[in-house]
């Protein structure tokens, strides 16, 4: 996310090592900022009004007001204000009752809504064109994130040495990619530079709707497969162990 704000900025702004200093400079206080300060302060000001839930309620949201705000006032993408507002917010406020009210709104009202939202951008014939134009594009990027993520479980299964059937899992853990892959796609799809021009074009957002489509399909597949096998394999050697 960070690297993505700095691309983002750069290509907004142009590239001028005193503004790519300045801009790593503000990062280099707003991360520390709202992980640590906003999260502890929060905790704080959470812990003053933890029998008022409505107010324990909109304080959550306005921390990640505020982490959007700062966000914006060092011309970072809201989503990294928010991402990182996120994880403050967890911080702070561990298990509450408002907590599961947020994650209830979040997954049924925000999240449903940006995809919506997101679907509306999308004229299928046009859509179903530019997949065939470019479709050595769309296979390439997907392939590779597949190829890269069953890589990663190997090594991973090689350096922990999990069984087969774990690394399966880990695999199809990994492979769906939707939340932060479509709201960075879409940021990069609205920023122009001077010129007028997109750091994303209609063609690369069409590869990755078909990446999210595919990865999104796959994963789940592949984890009611091999995550019974994993728990099985480890309830096994529980056993054995025992014995």
């Amino acid at each position: 996310m960070i690297v993505f704000a700095i691309c983002v900025s750069t290509y907004t702004t142009g590239f001028s090592l005193p503004g790519l200093a300045a801009q790593l400079a503000e990062i280099a206080v707003f991360v520390p900022l709202i992980l640590f300060g906003l999260s502890r302060i929060g905790a704080y000001g959470l812990r003053k009004v933890q029998n008022n839930e409505d107010a324990y309620f909109v304080l959550m949201l306005g921390m990640m007001a505020v982490a959007g705000v700062l966000a914006d006032y060092i011309n970072l993408p809201g989503i990294v204000g928010a991402f990182l507002a996120g994880l403050a917010v967890n911080s702070a406020v561990q298990e509450k009752p408002a907590k599961e009210k947020l994650e209830f709104m979040g997954n049924s009202l925000f999240i449903p809504i940006f995809l919506v939202v997101t679907g509306f951008l999308i004229d299928p014939i046009a859509f179903a064109r530019s997949i065939a134009d470019h479709f050595a594009l769309a296979a390439s990027v997907v392939g590779a994130l597949i190829i890269g993520k069953g890589v990663a479980a190997a090594i991973a299964a090689r350096a922990f040495n999990y069984t087969r059937a774990a690394m399966m899992t880990v695999w199809s853990l990994t492979l769906p990619q939707l939340a932060a892959t479509l709201a960075a796609t879409l940021v990069g799809f609205d920023t122009l530079n001077s010129a007028g021009q997109r750091l994303i074009d209609e063609t690369v957002l069409d590869v990755v709707f078909v990446l999210i489509l595919v990865t999104a399909t796959i994963g789940p597949i592949m984890t009611q497969r091999y995550a019974p096998l994993m728990l099985a394999s480890s309830r096994s050697t529980e056993r054995d162990k025992a014995a």
